[in-house]
């Protein structure tokens, strides 16, 4: 009887111990999105690096002021941003926020990546722009506008279901942990945040004076007197309160597709027999 007790008392602590820890991992997580209309790190940019700038955004595929927006709303363009955990650690630094994950595809060991810390914006730019490269080839979608550009650098492979506003890239119930590291894009509280909670940070951010500035600077410097491009919210009807309506859109055509060819199938047998 005290034997079972014991295991009893060992398992309630383990499953105790287990919650604790699941807890401070959601807490430690970073939401990534952030209101930084206020802010402005343009003037760390010198005018060489926003000619460099707008070459490696033609290199990439991109439009520079799309590019540009995403940047600002990482990090607001200073090169020394982080976003640190609960501990205070950074777990995402730069520019474009260059997490621990790309560390071997970069050629950085974790010190390295924390020194960028202490990098200017023309030592950074070569990383951000080998970190973008890695996915913006693989998916091309992410060119037409600043929304599917700012899904790319932070959730890319989201971008293999499309650039429409509706695309789910985090849900609260498929990806809890995800979700919670970044719930403050849910501005709405539905459950899950999809593509055009990419586009309202855009919007808000964009036309806040802090990113009208660095666009009036990038513009005057490069002759480049072009403006971010971000897609329209998608329109409301009743599939879009679902997060999975796409897919049940998708899965509902191939089914019809495949009763069609059944249908025509036993039309041909019939045809056949006869």
């Amino acid at each position: 009887m005290l034997r079972t007790l014991d295991v009893a008392r060992v398992q309630r602590a383990a499953a105790v111990a287990a919650a604790m820890m699941r807890q401070r991992q959601l807490a430690e997580a970073v939401e990534r999105q952030r209101d930084v209309s206020g802010a402005a790190g343009i003037d760390e940019w010198t005018d060489q690096d926003l000619v460099n700038f707008r070459a490696m955004a033609g290199r990439l595929g991109v439009r520079p002021a799309d590019l540009l927006l995403v940047l600002y709303c990482e990090s607001t363009l200073k090169p020394s941003a982080a976003a640190r955990n609960s501990s205070g650690y950074p777990v995402a630094v730069g520019i474009n926020q260059i997490t621990s994950v790309l560390n071997s595809s970069l050629g950085l060991t974790e010190e390295g990546r924390l020194a960028l810390l202490d990098a200017t914006v023309a030592e950074q730019l070569p990383y951000a722009e080998k970190s973008l490269s890695l996915f913006v080839r693989k998916y091309p979608i992410a060119s037409v506008d600043a929304g599917a550009l700012y899904t790319l650098n932070f959730s890319p492979s989201r971008l293999a279901r499309g650039a429409d506003g509706r695309v789910v890239l985090y849900d609260s119930k498929a990806d809890p942990g995800a979700y919670q590291a970044n719930k403050g894009a849910d501005t709405e509280k539905k459950g899950w945040i999809n593509i055009e909670n990419m586009r309202q940070a855009l919007r808000r951010n964009g036309a806040g004076s802090g990113f009208r500035a660095a666009l009036a600077r990038y513009q005057s410097v490069t002759g480049d007197t072009s403006s971010p491009v971000i897609w329209p919210p998608p329109p409301v009807t009743d599939d879009s309160s679902s997060p999975l309506w796409p897919w049940a859109l998708s899965l509902g055509g191939a089914a019809a597709i495949v009763w069609g060819v059944i249908v025509w199938k036993r039309r041909q047998s019939g045809v056949r027999g006869a």
